[in-house]
């Protein structure tokens, strides 16, 4: 069983979902999953991560990527996606 502070959650911000990985330091993936950029896919994420805590125990540790934005990237489309 892992200690505390070894569940990894990694999160690949995106502009209408977000992928989430839950794991291990082993690299031991727990989870997988994508969620929408709305609230109910926010109570998705944080149901998934607690239930991975009470499995193994321990702190979880979150890491957030997102890629850099320029004007080729589309970033300019997640400005105002609650509009669309």
């Amino acid at each position: 069983m892992p200690t505390s502070s070894d569940i990894r959650v990694s999160i690949d911000v995106g502009c209408h979902t977000h992928s989430v990985a839950i794991g291990l330091p082993s690299g031991e993936v727990l989870d997988e999953f994508d969620l929408a950029h709305r609230p109910e896919g926010f109570d998705l994420f944080f149901e998934r991560v607690e239930r991975c805590q009470r499995r193994y125990g321990g702190e979880v540790s979150v890491a957030i990527a997102q890629k850099g934005t320029d004007l080729f990237s589309g970033s300019a489309d997640c400005r105002n996606i609650t509009d669309k």
